[in-house]
């Protein structure tokens, strides 16, 4: 056991070392605002690298760590290859959640849940150059082979934005919208609160079909020809057939 800081909720590894943020202290009933760096060789922390009041997600590109800070509505960047200082500090929108890159490279998109928006960051001199209107609560960016798709928690909806143009074609699915796979030609969203799947058609943004599966679906993953959705709330996983949208095993 690893001895941390307060609240850790997500850990990235991509640099051979692990970045743990350190997101809500629950002992002290508030936010936390360091990222914990582990050598997985040793398991031994090495360092705590202090960064915005609540970090929840870490996100690599280019050897450097963007990590959101919920609770400053900042982006900060730390630089490995200089002692994990901190080099960078970037306003973004209110509580920012994820980070993404369509196709894992060139700008990056920040979902910002408390100002329905997304920014967007050139990496090449950190600074937001453009913020990109979603619906309401926005908390995962999806990148698919042709858009990135956010899921928007309160207005029951995904946005799907063009990485070229960013333009956004809003989809109306489920209740809570948590998470996003694809397969084939399809998008695939779980939606927390209305126990079911959203199938959306790539080409057309429209979605064909919804499909039923376990209490309060949190998570869902492809793998080759199936999808598996975790079910928080009845403790199970619902495997989906991709090719016929039909449920192997609830």
């Amino acid at each position: 056991t690893v001895a941390v800081g307060g609240g850790p909720s997500f850990i990235d590894a991509s640099l051979n070392t692990l970045y743990v943020a350190n997101d809500f202290d629950f002992s002290n009933n508030n936010f936390s605002d360091t990222v914990s760096v582990i050598d997985p060789n040793t398991n031994n922390l090495i360092d705590n690298v202090t960064v915005g009041w609540g970090p929840n997600f870490i996100y690599e590109v280019g050897g450097a760590l963007y990590v959101a800070n919920e609770a400053s509505d900042t982006v900060s960047v730390i630089d490995p290859n200089t002692n994990n200082t901190v080099i960078d500090t970037i306003p973004v929108g209110l509580s920012p959640k994820w980070i993404s890159q369509f196709g894992g490279e060139g700008a990056l998109y920040v979902a910002n849940s408390l100002s329905n928006n997304v920014s967007v960051i050139d990496p090449s001199n950190r600074s937001v150059v453009d913020t990109i209107k979603v619906g309401n609560e926005p908390n995962v960016i999806y990148s698919a082979d042709n858009a990135l798709y956010v899921t928007n928690s309160a207005p029951k909806s995904v946005s799907v934005i063009d990485p070229d143009r960013r333009t956004v074609v809003s989809i109306g699915v489920g209740r809570t919208p948590k998470s996003i796979s694809e397969a084939g030609d399809a998008i695939y969203v779980a939606n927390m609160d209305s126990n079911d799947v959203s199938v959306i058609d790539k080409t057309t943004n429209k979605v064909t079909d919804t499909i039923p599966v376990g209490e309060n679906p949190s998570y869902i993953q492809s793998s080759g020809d199936a999808l598996y959705v975790a079910n928080s709330g009845s403790n199970t996983v619902s495997v989906i057939n991709s090719t016929t949208n039909t449920i192997i095993k609830n």
